[in-house]
């Protein structure tokens, strides 16, 4: 059985996916485990620390869904591509969730004793094509900055007025990822 933290988080999500950040409160989450909304604050101290709680879970899973998409694929460019299509099916198939991630835009890799996250991931993944490019992967961070801004970027469409249209979001996501990459190809080779 799931520890009262456990399904804290669990429940949290699930209260996230439906009311979203801005009426997610503390009562109605108790409400739903059947506990009083006092207790959480022995889990949490604050609705702030539950919703980083609630971001790093999501992190978390972000993150598997991306090693499982890359998959056993060898190819640097092919790898790189399955990771950030992934990070957009994740932001698809949880729209309800997406808004919380997207408050918090990751500026440097982390620590290398850290859990695997997304960025790191996405770090590590661009270092390796760099490198079966020929390029410096002195730049990795600013890269990894400009693929994550085009993600985001794609994601912001999935949830705005656009989201109507029925757009290939997908689509587009891989074609805006290859010509940035391209971009980034073709510098390394000119020598820029």
């Amino acid at each position: 059985m799931a520890s009262t933290k456990e399904r804290l988080i669990l429940e949290g999500l699930n209260l996230l996916k439906e009311a979203g950040i801005e009426n997610l409160n503390l009562r109605a989450l108790a409400a739903r485990l059947g506990i009083k909304a006092p207790s959480i604050y022995e889990h949490f101290a604050s609705k702030a620390d539950l919703l980083k709680t609630l971001r790093d879970e999501l992190w978390q899973r972000l993150a598997r869904q991306m090693v499982e998409a890359m998959g056993p694929e060898t190819k640097a460019e092919n790898r790189l591509l399955a990771l950030g299509l992934a990070f957009g099916r994740f932001f698809e198939d949880e729209p309800g969730l997406s808004r919380l991630l997207l408050e918090e835009l990751p500026l440097r890799a982390e620590p290398s004793t850290a859990p695997q996250t997304p960025y790191s991931l996405l770090i590590s993944e661009i270092n390796r094509w760099l490198t079966s490019i020929g390029g410096d992967r002195r730049s990795s961070e600013r890269i990894a900055y400009g693929f994550w801004s085009i993600l985001q970027g794609g994601l912001v469409m999935r949830q705005s007025l656009l989201k109507d249209l029925r757009a290939p979001f997908s689509a587009m996501d891989k074609a805006n990822l290859r010509a940035f990459m391209a971009g980034i190809a073709t510098q390394v080779k000119e020598g820029a």
